[in-house]
């Protein structure tokens, strides 16, 4: 089992994040993980073998990168207003900057 807040869905009300329970060291495996899963999304749209339609193409290609697009908008909102050390940027910078 994943035990990163960012990664598992969030049971407080509304699906609020748990900004309390995220640490700097959360986001480096979280991105990992969801950029896994994206990939592996965008494949199953690749390998398709149904008429191509909006709900099979273009929304799930939306869609196929929802956690991602989840884990960076908190890394930023984090990293705008209350960032905990430097170490969650210079874990932002080594995995997507290389």
């Amino acid at each position: 089992m994943i035990d990163n807040p960012l990664v598992i869905d969030s049971e407080q009300p509304f699906g609020t994040v748990p900004f309390n329970e995220i640490e700097n060291a959360d986001f480096l495996p979280g991105i990992k993980i969801s950029l896994k899963e994206a990939k592996n999304n965008i494949k199953l749209i690749v390998d398709n073998l149904d008429k191509a339609d909006f709900h099979n193409t273009i929304l799930a290609l939306e869609m196929s990168s929802e956690k991602l697009d989840k884990i960076s908008t908190i890394y930023f909102h984090l990293f705008g207003s209350e960032l905990k050390s430097l170490k969650v940027s210079y874990f932002y910078k080594a995995y997507f900057f290389r």
